[in-house]
């Protein structure tokens, strides 16, 4: 009977140590609840022309590949902040279109809505229709898949469970490519992994990455989500469970043209297949579950949410024309008043200087953070890796060096959420703006890169609204 007695003693101790080892832990309130779900997006190619996002215009959809989805994670904290992060398989949504996505989701106190940014889905934004100029949004698409995503976190909500967190991080630099100079890299993949408290056993996982899906290059003419998909494939099928992709910090050029992948076999694989594409995102789920298996538990009180709306100067003359043409589907706004800004028809704005709308935002998981950017950001604006010295012939050589992202936290586990609530373009450390001869790195022309950017005052601007909002 003793000995019987003392074998309880200790599966109670066991089982005290594995969920925290003290009461409180074991009370729902010092648990976060969390739950997946993910629908399909996929347009009809057969039903309507779709135009495809991400290169240039007039690149018409002929099938497609793999189906496009949107997934939820739901985030709880009983008795404090829900939260809800969607992730869709497309280019990006405007901060309009999640403005009014968030009031047909009352449950939950925060929605975020962030694209992967994938080359290969539909435009939903108004850059690549039939010609220069042209939107090529189809808006019954826009509704129809704006209505799922209510039902999407319904689904996530109803999958909540009580659980605990996990993080693990690895580096990734051989999949992906700096596709402008300097060669700066935000190589790491991070896996927060959310174990079911009941079970022990994974519920669901969220793989954070920095790196644009567009594998296939403009070649490609069928409806893909690239490597988010078979690298969340990859990993659901090791651990049992959906996830999410979020995409991070993929300015600078992050990407995956040009990589060399190789198969099984070591052989190195043809550019621009969509087999290559496949293994690409493999590879990337095989090095998430590798660091996955040494995971470290994610220390967690509190739930929290800060977002701040902010006001961009929009300075590129080509997005100017498509405000006016009326491309782009969002409000435009004119400053009234020092930090005071007012809604006008793009049209009626004249040669005045208007202004784009956005928010910036912060999701706290105790000893993880996510750091929510509404565009494509450079990852010395992240990590802190300036140049220095300045490259002779950039236009703003003395610009102060912009505040990075992560020297504003001291959490262990630090993401970006690109793409997060808006797509205001890439975001440029202003002493990198190089639009005027001379050219830097003795070039005959500028770098890609400004030709998608509001203007050389955005990076400024937002790393700024950052530091105040976290200073709070």
């Amino acid at each position: 009977m003793n000995r019987l007695f003392a074998i309880f003693l200790v599966s109670v101790w066991s089982t005290l140590l594995w969920a925290g080892g003290d009461a409180k832990s074991q009370t729902n309130e010092s648990l976060i609840h969390a739950g997946f779900a993910q629908v399909d997006i996929t347009p009809d190619t057969k039903a309507s022309k779709v135009y495809i996002a991400g290169f240039g215009d007039n690149r018409v959809a002929t099938g497609v590949h793999d189906p496009l989805f949107a997934r939820a994670i739901y985030l709880e904290q009983p008795g404090g902040k829900k939260i809800a992060i969607v992730s869709v398989d497309l280019v990006g949504l405007f901060r309009d279109f999640v403005v009014d996505t968030r009031a047909l989701v009352p449950e939950v106190d925060h929605l975020v809505i962030c694209s992967t940014h994938n080359h290969n889905g539909p435009d939903t934004l108004g850059l690549w229709g039939p010609g220069l100029g042209r939107s090529g949004v189809n808006k019954s698409y826009m509704k129809s898949m704006q209505n799922q995503i209510p039902v999407l976190v319904r689904k996530a909500i109803s999958n909540s469970k009580p659980c605990k967190m996990f993080a693990a991080k690895a580096a990734a630099p051989e999949l992906m490519r700096d596709g402008r100079l300097p060669n700066i890299l935000h190589d790491d993949l991070v896996i927060l992994r959310f174990d079911s408290v009941k079970t022990g056993k994974p519920h669901g996982f969220l793989l954070q990455w920095n790196n644009h899906p567009e594998t296939v290059d403009s070649d490609g003419t069928l409806i893909t989500a690239d490597f988010t998909s078979p690298a969340l494939a990859t990993v659901s099928k090791s651990l049992g469970c959906n996830g999410i992709y979020l995409t991070g910090t993929v300015g600078g050029l992050m990407t995956t043209i040009g990589v060399k992948v190789k198969d099984k076999s070591g052989a190195e694989m043809p550019l621009k297949k969509f087999e290559t594409m496949e293994r690409l995102g493999e590879l990337l789920g095989d090095k998430a579950l590798l660091a996955q298996q040494k995971a470290q538990p994610v220390k967690f009180s509190n739930l929290e949410y800060k977002g701040k709306v902010i006001h961009l100067p929009v300075e590129n003359k080509g997005y100017q024309a498509f405000f006016k043409l009326g491309a782009f589907n969002r409000k435009a706004f004119v400053e009234t008043s020092p930090g005071n800004y007012e809604s006008i028809k793009p049209s009626e704005a004249g040669d005045r200087k208007f202004w784009m709308q956005s928010e910036i935002g912060w999701v706290g998981l105790g000893d993880a953070e996510l750091f929510l950017v509404p565009g494509e950001i450079y990852p010395e604006l992240v990590l802190g890796k300036f140049q220095e010295p300045v490259e002779p012939g950039a236009d703003y050589p003395e610009a102060p060096l912009e505040p990075s992202l992560f020297s504003m936290s001291g959490a262990k586990w630090k993401m970006t959420v690109g793409l997060a609530n808006d797509e205001v373009g890439y975001i440029i450390p202003k002493r990198q703006w190089d639009e005027k001869a001379p050219f830097c790195y003795g070039r005959e022309k500028s770098q890609y890169g400004e030709i998608n950017s509001l203007g050389n005052e955005t990076a400024p601007r937002l790393s700024g609204a950052f530091k105040e909002l976290l200073a709070k």
